[in-house]
């Protein structure tokens, strides 16, 4: 039987799912990627769910006989709280979501005080109490000194820009200053010694966020675990598509990167623009980078009609 490499496909309505794709594409070098975004609806964080989840559904009905691919990753933590149930019931293809990484903040925080830095729909999700509520009971010792807290800082001006900064746009620094004044300023702020990025667009601010507080306060996101989570179903084989895992696959020193870097699609329905390409030109760097090649429109039409 002839192998091929896994197409793995990554979602998010911005570039964010990009800090995601990173992690993967490190641990899988030899798997075909392409990225798909709703950037006619960028940010998901500032819709409501009634909007959002009929949205999702009819992007991915209109996306998946396209791409065809063997695994998607929706690599948004407002689309995964929301929709990732309800797509796994619909489609056949494997989907894992991203969410907070709030249980190794948890263990990792010596305060028991922990931010959660996410956009307003993450903020609000009774799911994310229901996480810290499950495992904030497992922390006895802290719980008893009535000190375990989860603080969560809704942070739409992070997302767009690190949305103009994975664009490579000019950074606003006022505005970056304004939201970091903000997070400070919230109630209890000062006690928390762990940050979880709550959104797959702040890694791409780690060293700008991180560089506005004390060195031994931590930053986590969820790239490495959905990483290990993808390998782990590639390993387990049976994915549809013929898309087939093999250690035979793995690139040789000094050869490219990814496999199927020459075959990577970007999916989109608005028109993203890139610093210094004009609207609709060029492809991000960061894209690029994973082997994302070419540029192809999802009809709006065909979302609408599936809604």
């Amino acid at each position: 039987m002839k192998l091929s490499p896994a197409h793995i496909l990554v979602f998010d309505s911005g570039l964010g799912g990009s800090t995601v794709m990173q992690a993967i594409q490190a641990r899988l070098p030899y798997c075909r990627f392409s990225y798909a975004l709703d950037d006619a609806w960028f940010p998901f964080g500032e819709k409501s769910d009634a909007q959002l989840l009929p949205r999702i559904l009819a992007y991915f009905e209109a996306l998946l006989e396209q791409a065809r691919p063997d695994l998607v990753v929706i690599a948004c933590n407002t689309a995964s709280t929301l929709a990732l149930d309800h797509l796994r019931q619909r489609f056949e293809v494997p989907f894992v979501g991203v969410v907070p990484a709030i249980k190794p903040a948890l263990e990792l925080s010596r305060s028991g005080v922990v931010g959660l830095l996410a956009t307003p729909a993450t903020v609000r999700r009774d799911y994310v109490d229901r996480l810290w509520a499950e495992l904030a009971l497992t922390q006895s010792g802290l719980e008893a000194q009535g000190r375990r807290q989860l603080i969560k800082f809704s942070c739409p001006a992070l997302v767009t820009l690190a949305e103009a900064r994975l664009r490579g746009k000019a950074f606003d620094e006022l505005e970056f200053e304004r939201a970091v004044a903000a997070i400070k300023a919230q109630a209890g702020a000062a006690g928390v010694d762990v940050f979880v990025l709550g959104c797959t667009h702040f890694p791409a601010l780690t060293d700008r966020l991180s560089a506005c507080w004390p060195e031994d306060v931590q930053w986590l996101d969820s790239g490495d675990a959905i990483a290990r989570r993808v390998e782990f179903l590639l390993r387990s084989g049976g994915l549809p598509n013929g898309g087939l895992y093999h250690e035979s696959l793995r690139p040789q020193p000094g050869r490219a990167a990814s496999m199927g870097a020459a075959s990577g699609v970007l999916y989109q329905t608005g028109r993203l623009d890139v610093e210094g390409a004009g609207k609709n030109a060029a492809l991000p760097e960061v894209l690029v980078q994973s082997g994302v090649k070419h540029r192809k429109p999802l009809c709006l039409q065909a979302v609408a009609a599936a809604l």
